[in-house]
């Protein structure tokens, strides 16, 4: 069963969701965490990027169950206008493959659109098929 029939557990993050994000980032493992940030990222490093989330500029939605976070997009404006947003997805090993980065992709448009941004980039490394699939597919 897909975890999003029921999307109550989609939402906008804020800086009150600082160490539900922390939490989930930790739990991505070293390949999650590679296709995320295209580096190895230990925990320090981890934390150092938590703390710097959330800035006004940018938004942000995450897929909460019973247990945490367990998937995010963030959009980071690339210009003072936010005419054009960078676009950045991690989503745990256990939720991939069901929909989650297809909704988070969805309602980020849609968010992105109210905002004014005309163009969102996304970077991702050549083997991450998941991920190009998802893009193909918008």
């Amino acid at each position: 069963m897909c975890p999003l029939s029921d999307q109550s557990g989609l939402r906008p993050l804020d800086i009150s969701d600082r160490p539900a994000f922390l939490a989930h980032l930790l739990r991505l493992g070293p390949k999650g965490r590679y296709s995320r940030f295209s580096m190895t990222m230990s925990d320090a490093a981890i934390t150092a990027y938590a703390e710097h989330y959330f800035k006004e500029t940018n938004f942000y939605f995450g897929y909460f169950d019973r247990a945490g976070l367990r998937g995010v997009v963030e959009a980071h404006c690339m210009d003072r206008a936010c005419l054009s947003a960078e676009l950045a997805f991690s989503i745990e090993l256990g939720w991939r493959g069901q929909g989650l980065g297809k909704s988070l992709f969805e309602h980020a448009m849609q968010e992105a659109r109210k905002r004014g941004v005309r163009f969102l980039h996304i970077h991702c490394l050549a083997h991450n098929f998941a991920m190009l699939s998802l893009i193909r597919t918008f």
